[in-house]
């Protein structure tokens, strides 16, 4: 393959020349980046070709560090490394599906994404903010596409899903490093009147929190559901994995993500593990029975209480000046008006932070954020209900094939157990957070579906495929 390869060379050693003489005579730093970029992105293409694709995969996550570094701006649009890397996604993405437009059609509900995908970018024709629903659109055909390429990729077996195992926990070094030296320094951030919020290398703890979530999926499957022989034999570091993980969890102090961990552990309950099911259950009932009659005691007979520990306090009370519940309530009431102004096609997707910020009550004047905290109801505004339909009927789909397979292929349950818990998650905590929106996130995990669905064909009396690639 390499020495297919070797009559690129004097071309890119040519282009690398040029790139470099530009860099130093060039005074303006964003252009060398922009053309250093456009170096390494053709350097990929000849020499990984469709593995490229894991190359974004890899270095997503990583660049979100960065994510404040602007490299184009245009009046109030910045475009950030992030969103270049977005752009260079949906640019390569037609070089990869040129050599497999007979696969396309075999990918599932893809006459679905493609509809969503029209809506979204024909929402800039009449969106209040064009230029914002494009970008925006860009962000999310990005996850559609990832989907269907992974999905291509195992069928085609451009690379295995170890491959793509391999990569995700790599691209996960960065951020868990960074959240255990935040954790170790106290290094985290206040949002709401919580102190001490880590996360990792992203913009928001709400953004780590859903990362080490998708983690703790994958841990759970490969650790404990369907054990590789690496876990089966390092038992202590497989329970040291699930407590570092269940640590920068809780240290997010995103109650989503416990929700969602919550939600996971009953949904696997119910499928395979019933004495999980139970001990969680009991567990937490437990807890909140006995927590509240003691720290009344406690606060009666000393001047202690356990809800001034953060951690306790986030998951026992509510801040009545900082009441998230309570807040994303009066958020959907005072959406709904809005929406009923332009509820068949909305106001352009993306919009939702402007469009309710120029509509938004006194009430909500001086928040911290503009987000919708609920991609349901931000697509209802955004794409209005025809967009919300297609969107729902794609996540309906994950889950009907989904539980289907794990119902039908009774010799290989496993394979589809960690994979119904996390869809139903992901159907869930959608009610309570921009997921849409955690794009570190949504590219891991759809690039991670697809290949799961691909894999419906492939080993299908394994419960393990990293036993048999």
């Amino acid at each position: 393959m390499f020495l297919q390869k070797k009559k690129y060379l004097p071309l890119l050693f040519a282009f690398g020349v040029i790139v470099g003489l530009i860099t130093l005579i060039n005074p303006i730093s964003n252009i060398d980046i922009v053309l250093l970029g456009l170096f390494l992105f053709t350097i990929g293409h000849v020499f990984l070709g469709d593995k490229m694709l894991l190359a974004f995969i890899l270095i997503r996550p990583t660049l979100d560090w960065w994510r404040d570094y602007t490299l184009i701006q245009y009046h109030e649009t910045f475009i950030n490394l992030n969103a270049a890397l977005a752009i260079a996604l949906i640019l390569w993405a037609p070089l990869f599906l040129y050599k497999y437009t007979k696969q396309i059609k075999k990918v599932p509900f893809v006459w679905l994404m493609t509809a969503l995908t029209i809506l979204m970018f024909g929402s800039s024709l009449y969106s209040h903010y064009p230029l914002t629903s494009i970008i925006e659109s860009i962000k999310f055909v990005d996850i559609l596409l990832l989907f269907i390429m992974s999905f291509i990729a195992i069928k085609e077996d451009i690379f295995t899903r170890k491959d793509l195992l391999t990569t995700i926990l790599i691209s996960a070094i960065v951020p868990v490093t960074a959240g255990l030296w935040q954790l170790i320094t106290g290094g985290g951030i206040t949002t709401f009147g919580v102190r001490g919020r880590i996360f990792g290398s992203f913009a928001h703890p709400n953004v780590f929190a859903f990362f080490l979530l998708f983690l703790l999926f994958l841990h759970t499957h490969y650790s404990t559901i369907a054990p590789t022989w690496f876990w089966k034999s390092h038992n202590k570091l497989r329970i040291a994995t699930y407590v570092m993980l269940l640590v920068l969890l809780l240290m997010t102090y995103t109650r989503a993500a416990y929700v969602g961990l919550f939600i996971f552990i009953i949904t696997i309950g119910l499928l395979r593990y019933k004495k999980v099911l139970y001990w969680t259950i009991g567990l937490c009932a437990g807890f909140y029975l006995v927590f509240f009659p003691l720290n009344t005691f406690i606060e009666k007979n000393t001047d202690l209480s356990l809800q001034n520990v953060p951690l306790i306090s986030r998951i026992t009370s509510r801040n009545e000046d900082a009441d998230s519940i309570e807040w994303r309530q009066a958020l959907v009431r005072e959406t709904i008006p809005i929406i009923y102004r332009n509820p068949v096609f909305g106001y352009g997707y993306g919009t939702f932070p402007e469009v309710w910020e120029e509509n938004r009550g006194e009430r909500h004047l001086w928040d911290d954020s503009a987000e919708a905290h609920n991609d349901y109801l931000r697509l209802f505004l955004e794409i209005g209900a025809l967009g919300l339909a297609l969107y729902i009927v794609l996540l309906g789909f994950l889950v009907y094939y989904t539980i289907h397979a794990y119902r039908y292929k009774k010799s290989n349950q496993k394979q589809y157990t960690y994979l119904v818990g996390w869809i139903v998650v992901m159907v869930a905590v959608s009610l309570t957070d921009n997921m849409l929106h955690h794009t570190p996130v949504m590219w891991l995990m759809w690039a991670w579906f697809g290949a799961a669905f691909a894999h419906e064909y492939k080993y299908v009396d394994s419960p393990n495929f990293l036993e048999h690639v």
